[in-house]
């Protein structure tokens, strides 16, 4: 849900209309199993046109994944 809401916040929707699910892009669940083993730990992948960074503390970065600037 972390995931969701940061990219909510990021293109400026409510999460319930985010366009895509996110098991379209990774598995939540292998997702939260990766990052219980701590800090030393990052995930990216692409989802709904934005990189999503994710550390092994829950900071979330969302980012345009082409480089160009969206809200």
């Amino acid at each position: 849900m972390t995931v969701l809401a940061a990219v909510a916040r990021r293109t400026g929707v409510d999460v319930a209309d985010l366009e895509a699910p996110l098991y379209e892009a990774i598995d939540p669940d292998a997702l939260d199993r990766l990052l219980q083993h701590g800090a030393d730990v990052t995930v990216t992948f692409e989802y709904s046109g934005y990189r999503v960074s994710i550390d092994g503390e829950g900071t979330v970065a969302v980012e345009a994944a082409d480089g160009g600037v969206r809200p």
